[in-house]
Formats: structure tokens, sequence, C-alpha cells
């Protein structure tokens, strides 16, 4: 009778095993570009940002702000004429009806959508009103430059310099996102984080973990943070953090971007897109895990910037505008409700779900085979009549146990796994079904 026990716990086994891993991690549908050129009304082929709401699309270029409201058929230039502060325009943030436009001479604001914009600027020296960046979290406007890092609470109306004397790694700031009072500035001296709404930073370098001194783009997911730095190996690529960086994960070509030499990233959920220096997007839709590589139709462009509304992603190259939508999108799941907790159990529910299925399954095989054993042709199963052996089970608890203990050891030591909130109760439940299985299948006396 255990031949059979075992034959069937290992068929079961595999089945389920099957079950858990048949789903794929990536799709091979492909992500078909649209390209937009001057052809199509862009001011110029060479755009360097752009940000998407719905039908309306905003490009920035060196020559002016392309705006379409037609899900990007047709475009019309805006320039100084239309209130800007200069046509050299570098970066822009949508939010509604509300356009904010980083350019050359002040961050440029319109309240109708880009129809019109009205300047503003620092109130100090000419050149600090060179904006390459502009972020807006709640009613606090936070705008990198070439003279540091600007944050205004007034609508653009005054602004506060931060600069190294507040802990900025560098005077230049080329990206920036805020979440609450987490402030994060991508510059040519690293990394730099304020916990105090931007007060004050400290910086991570390549010393820190992350793949170069300097930092071209950054991204926020919930609390993890997406880097991306420009140059070749051994330097270069794209770091991750989820604890204030404090730690790092640096992905490179070696696992999967198109280049280490990374320009520009964006995320949205477990999406991230990753522009570098070939002419092509990375793609990850599992939170940086793994990358497809997405070529260009045509055009030999290099990606400045990237963007994402819905499923449907913009890039921003040195040869046109691009856009399509990305088959394998992962919509992110709706923010909880205030005071709930985030459910992240799904892998080890799986699991444990297995393991009981598996359970349950040997149970009835044994009953059975007992119940004809003893002449009773009728199996009715009962958890009255489930076997347990004390001292055998204790005996599989330990092993058990230690087996889950050597496993998180040897991925972390090895394979560079990081703990996640839900493996700690995730494993204290497994253990115990785990444990009862293998005692019912080789701890018991036939």
């Amino acid at each position: 009778m255990k031949m059979k026990l075992i034959s069937t716990f290992f068929s079961s086994a595999i089945f389920c095993l099957g079950i858990l891993f048949s789903f794929p991690n990536s799709s091979s549908a492909q992500i078909v570009f649209t390209t937009k050129t001057t052809a199509d009304g862009l001011v110029t082929d060479n755009v360097n940002g752009v940000a998407a709401a719905g039908n309306n699309i905003y490009v920035t270029s060196s020559s002016g702000l392309s705006v379409s409201n037609d899900g990007g058929n047709t475009f019309v230039a805006k320039t100084t004429a239309d209130g800007l502060g200069s046509n050299n325009t570098l970066d822009v943030f949508v939010d509604g009806t509300t356009v904010y436009v980083a350019t050359a001479n002040g961050l440029s604001i319109s309240m109708d959508g880009g129809n019109t914009f009205t300047n503003y600027q620092t109130g100090l020296f000419p050149s600090s009103n060179f904006f390459l960046d502009v972020f807006v979290d709640g009613s606090t406007i936070y705008v990198g430059g070439s003279f540091g890092l600007f944050i205004s609470n007034d609508g653009g109306a005054t602004f506060i310099q931060k600069s190294e004397a507040d802990g900025l790694g560098n005077r230049f700031v080329r990206g920036v996102v805020a979440s609450g009072s987490t402030v994060y500035a991508a510059t040519d001296g690293g990394l730099s984080i304020s916990v105090d709404g931007g007060n004050t930073f400290f910086n991570k370098t390549l010393a820190d973990g992350l793949a170069n001194d300097g930092a071209d783009g950054i991204s926020l997911s919930g609390n993890i943070v997406y880097t991306a730095s420009e140059g070749f190996a051994p330097v270069g690529g794209l770091s991750i953090t989820a604890d204030l960086g404090n730690t790092f994960v640096v992905k490179q070509q070696a696992e999967g971007l198109a280049a280490n030499s990374v320009n520009c990233v964006f995320s949205v959920g477990p999406n991230v897109y990753v522009g570098t220096s070939s002419s092509s997007i990375s793609v990850s839709n599992d939170a940086a895990n793994t990358f497809s590589i997405y070529n260009f139709p045509t055009i030999p462009g290099i990606v400045g910037d990237v963007f994402v509304d819905g499923d449907v992603l913009y890039v921003a190259t040195s040869g046109g505008l691009l856009f399509g939508t990305d088959p394998n999108f992962s919509v992110p799941a709706p923010p909880p409700p205030p005071g709930t907790a985030v459910p992240t159990m799904g892998q080890w529910g799986l699991i444990i779900f297995a393991l009981l299925m598996l359970t349950f399954g040997i149970l009835m095989v044994r009953q059975k085979q007992l119940a004809l054993t003893n002449g009773n042709m009728q199996n009715n199963f009962s958890f009255r009549q489930m076997p347990f052996d004390r001292t055998s089970y204790n005996r599989w608890l330990l092993i058990v146990g230690i087996g889950m203990l050597a496993v998180f050891a040897i991925s972390i030591a090895l394979f560079g796994y990081e703990m996640t909130n839900a493996d700690v109760p995730g494993s204290l439940l497994a253990i115990p079904v785990a444990a009862y299985l293998l005692h019912l299948v080789f701890g018991l006396e036939e």
C-alpha cells in the first residue's frame, strides 16, 4: 500500500507543480509601434520628452512643445508666442487639464490643457531658470535644473532652492519624483533622498551599490525606486531600491537590458520601461525581474524619454515619437482603502493550496484502500479517520523547518533573493502542512 501512496504522492506533486509553473513569464506578442514625425505635425523629429492623458499627447523638444488632442493623429506647435518661457522644452508633466513644462527659461504652466501658458522663474540669476525635469505631488511642484532642485508650494509663484549644501549629490538635477514627504532626486552626483519633504537630503553613489555615480532618470512605483544611469560596463544600468537606498539591485545587459547605458525609465505597477543607448525599448512586466527587448520599426532613434498612459507606451526618440500598446501590460492593483492591508500571499496561497490538495488526495486513496481491505465497499471520507503519529510528525516538522531555512539562506546568499513581507507568514503556514504530508507518506506504519 505504501508504494501506491508514494506513487500517488509524486504523480500528484508533478501535476500541481505543472499547474504552478505553467503560467508563462512573458508573452511573445510584440509591441506594434506607430511613428510620428514632422510629417504629422511635430515641430521637429528630435524629441526629448513626452506625457499623455487619454487622447492628449504632449511632446517636448528644443524647438517647442508639440500638442495633440486627437490621439496623435495631428499635432500643433506651442512656442514662446503661446506663453512658454523658452522654445527649448525639456520635460512635461500632465495633471488633468493642467500642463507643466520645464523649459530652458523657467517653468511654464497651462491651466487649459496646453493651449496657453504662464511662465514662472526662480527669482534668482537667469541661468538658474534652466529646468530639466518637473514632477507634481499634490499641491507641491518639484523642478530639477542646472542649479539644484526647486520646490514650490504656491503654484510656481515662489521657489525654494535646494543644493549640495542641503545634501544633494550634485547641483545638476536631471530627474525628481516624490510621494508624501519622501523625495528622490537623480543628480550628476548620485541618487539624493529626502524623508522630510525636501528639506534635507542624503546621497547614494556607486560606492553604495548604485549602477553609477551619476543618475540620469528616475521613476517610482509604490515604494520601489528605479534609477537610470548612463555609462558602459562595468558601470551604468538600472538601479532598484525598495528601502530608501540602503540596498540596490542593478540590472544591466547581462540581466536582459538592451544595453548597460540607461537614459531613462518609467514604471507603473509591475511594468517597467527602460530606454537605453540602443534603438529599442527594454520592457518588464514583472517588476524588472525579466525583460523583453522591442526594436524600433525603421528609425534609428536614441530614447530620450518614455511614458505610459493606460497600456499605451510612448517613446520620445531622436528620430520621432513612437507609440503602441503593450500586449503584456499588467494592470496594477487598485490602492486599498485607508487602513486596510495589501494582500501579498498570492504565491504562498497557491503553494499551500497545492499541499492541501496533495494531502487530501492521499488521504482519500488511503481510506479507500483501508475500506476495501476491511470489506467495506463504501468510501466516505472522514476527518476523524485522518491518521496522525505525533512522534513522526514532530520529526518531519523539524526537518521541513530546517529545510525551509536552508532554502532561504541559499537563495539569499547565492542567488541574491530578497525576502518579501509574505515569506515569513507564508512559510509558517506551509511548514506544518508539508510536515503532515511527509509524515503521512513516509512516517506511518502500514
